[in-house]
């Protein structure tokens, strides 16, 4: 009795002797077979082991955020579509507006007698030719007297004004540009609360001068510069077509004027197609 009593510790510590020894090895044999670069057998087959489940609990992460994203699209749809109506309903409120104003407007020309000034008709042509030089900034397009043009008629490209014809072949004509020095036309600041009348004329380069304008009007850099239909000694362009915009306001010699640059609506050097007003 005494003797089973005493070999009883040493019993009960034999197993994790045993296991201690078991871990011990595992660890040196893991550590030998990183340090030679192997894959560790036991590492392998606890990745083999768990592989089924990690793919499984990655598939059903996935599933359920497809399930569930819907939550979060829709709400973020409703958001963008009250924006939407609430848009929609503020341009509805413009539109109705606008056509309110041009009602009218209509009937207050009606009633003291102005007559709404018809959309002139259009004719397309190609550019054939190119000609900017010092003595005579124009080009020509293949639309000539066979087509009924005639002489001082406007002539504009998508983007705003181009000139007039100055000279009229069968099948050709010159159109003479707003950059030729000799070429001018009735112009006015867009701007509602300015509304500026002045002359635009060409500098024989890029740039168009606006002149006669008084030292105390208000033009700004950036303003939009339209036809007047008044101005030009033919009166021939009517009004409302884009020339260009503002690059420069300053005052000329005396100060009594101002000094105004005007960068053109049309790039007259990469032009291709014209209309000509009929």
């Amino acid at each position: 009795m005494l003797l089973t009593d005493t070999h009883r510790p040493r019993n009960r510590y034999f197993g994790v002797v045993i296991c201690v020894a078991i871990g011990i090895g595992l660890g040196i044999w893991f550590g030998a077979s990183r340090s030679t670069g192997r894959s560790s057998p036991l590492a392998a087959a606890v990745r083999s082991a768990t592989q089924p489940a990690v793919m499984g609990a990655r598939a059903v992460g996935t599933w359920m955020r497809r399930q569930t994203s819907w939550v979060v699209r829709a709400r973020q749809l409703e958001a963008e579509n009250q924006r939407l109506r609430a848009h929609v309903g503020r341009l509805e409120g413009e539109i109705a507006g606008l056509h309110e104003a041009d009602a009218a407007a209509s009937r207050l020309r009606a009633q003291i007698g102005f007559a709404l000034t018809p959309l002139p008709r259009r004719l397309a042509a190609d550019v054939v030719a190119l000609h900017p030089s010092p003595y005579c900034d124009s080009v020509t397009l293949n639309r000539g007297a066979s087509d009924g043009i005639r002489a001082g008629m406007v002539v504009c490209a998508p983007q705003g004004v181009l000139g007039r014809v100055f000279e009229v072949a069968p099948g050709t004509c010159g159109v003479l540009l707003l950059t030729d020095s000799r070429c001018a036309i009735g112009s006015v600041i867009q701007r509602a609360d300015s509304r500026v009348t002045g002359v635009c004329r060409g500098t024989g380069a890029k740039s168009l001068s606006m002149v006669y304008v008084d030292h105390d009007a208000d033009v700004r850099v950036g303003d939009a510069v339209v036809s007047s239909g008044m101005g030009e000694a033919l009166g021939i362009f009517p009004k409302g077509l884009p020339i260009g915009r503002v690059t420069r306001v300053g005052d000329d010699m005396s100060g009594a004027a101002k000094v105004i640059d005007v960068a053109p609506a049309a790039a007259y050097d990469r032009i291709e197609e014209a209309y000509i007003l009929l």
